[in-house]
């Protein structure tokens, strides 16, 4: 849980200076977050290497699906961001309105990955069902605090 601590950390720091940040300051930061995501998966799960072999393979699809979604929210955050001060209630709407679409679509991932369980079949197949319990737990664990450490940086709307 040290490692899961350091992450959390980084990620704060890295998400007060997400707003003014450039696109491309946002793609390091992004690379920055599999990376060490990735690592604290790894250190999670403690795969041994016939695991891993079998594991990391089902974890990039549903990364690359994930970061579709996680890119949307970017977008989303910086548009808010750059209205938020004299929000009309159209802009208001269509950014509400484009939320819920986003948060949408990564409670179809999470139905895919969960419901479904396309991934948890995979993983559980491959490493067990103990395994793969605990790699959903714990991204819904990742999920959770990415998400509350963004809204603790973002201003309300009607907030000056």
């Amino acid at each position: 849980m040290k490692k899961l601590s350091i992450f959390l950390l980084a990620l704060g720091i890295a998400s007060t200076t997400w707003a003014q940040s450039a696109r491309s300051e946002f793609e390091v930061i992004r690379e920055v977050f599999k990376t060490e995501k990735k690592a604290l998966v790894a250190g999670f799960l403690n795969l041994q290497d016939a695991d891993a072999t079998k594991f990391w393979p089902i974890y990039d699809v549903y990364e690359a699906e994930r970061t579709k979604i996680g890119t949307e929210r970017y977008n989303l955050i910086n548009k808010y961001i750059e209205q938020y001060i004299n929000l009309t209630d159209e802009q208001a709407d269509e950014l509400f309105t484009k939320s819920l679409k986003i948060k949408k679509d990564e409670l179809a991932l999470r139905a895919k990955y969960y419901k479904q369980v396309k991934y948890y079949k995979q993983v559980k197949k491959s490493l067990g069902a103990t395994k793969a319990a605990a790699f959903i737990q714990l991204e819904e664990y990742m999920s959770v605090a990415v998400q509350t450490e963004l809204y603790n940086n973002l201003p309300l709307v009607g907030e000056k």
